[in-house]
């Protein structure tokens, strides 16, 4: 019964975030690589070309930032919207191909699957050697975290390292997404795999969209986990 549930959420996702970019409703985009990921990303300690993995991607300017310091991204987007706005935003020649069931944006040093995270074969990100997740966490209710994290440990090919960036706040101030995901609830998602928590401090200011939706104060966090399978 769980799992049909979380599917029917899901479904219910995938029309809201469809929807967003459809209308460009996406003040959740930022202009700017995440400071948060500038400073401890380094810290994972990956070698050169090696190749991230960024879940429910839109078109967000981190895997730009990514591909400068030289390695390799692999993204997926449900919006075929905001993978084609990734690289003509930037500026970026990309073209269109069909692998593994799903259609695939690929430009140099990045790839983007465009369809259901759920859907993606392992196949895709057999080779990946890190994962980077600032938005895919948050943008998820809290009966579909379980399953995102689940999914993940099904097909992750090894251990990997992971920079998990979340935001917490007291859920009832604000209608998410981003939903609050507290420090109880990542171990409790990750577990065994190893957690430290790198980063916990107030905002210093909260984007517009999210004041404009009732959010007065929250804090941000930064995980580094030992992502086992």
């Amino acid at each position: 019964m769980f799992f049909i549930y979380a599917w029917w959420g899901f479904e219910m996702q995938k029309e809201y975030w469809l929807d967003c970019w459809h209308r460009g409703q996406i003040g959740f985009d930022q202009a700017y690589p995440n400071a948060y990921m500038i400073k401890y990303f380094p810290q994972l300690g990956l070698l050169p070309n090696a190749t991230v993995f960024v879940p429910l991607c839109g078109k967000s300017i981190d895997m730009l930032w990514l591909m400068q310091q030289g390695y390799q991204v692999v993204g997926v987007e449900l919006s075929r919207v905001a993978g084609e706005a990734f690289f003509k935003s930037h500026q970026l020649p990309f073209e269109q191909v069909y692998q593994y069931g799903m259609t695939i944006l690929k430009g140099e040093h990045i790839q983007i699957y465009i369809g259901d995270f759920f859907q993606l074969p392992a196949e895709a990100i057999k080779h990946i050697d890190a994962l980077y997740d600032r938005a895919a966490l948050i943008a998820l209710p809290k009966e579909l975290r379980r399953t995102y994290v689940s999914y993940l440990k099904s097909f992750l090919p090894r251990q990997i390292p992971a920079l998990v960036i979340v935001l917490t706040y007291p859920q009832p101030s604000m209608q998410g997404p981003p939903f609050s995901v507290e420090e109880a609830e990542i171990h409790q998602l990750f577990k065994p795999c190893p957690i430290e928590k790198w980063h916990d401090a107030p905002a210093k200011s909260l984007p517009i969209h999210l004041t404009e939706k009732g959010l007065l104060k929250a804090t941000n966090q930064v995980y580094y986990i030992n992502f086992i399978p």
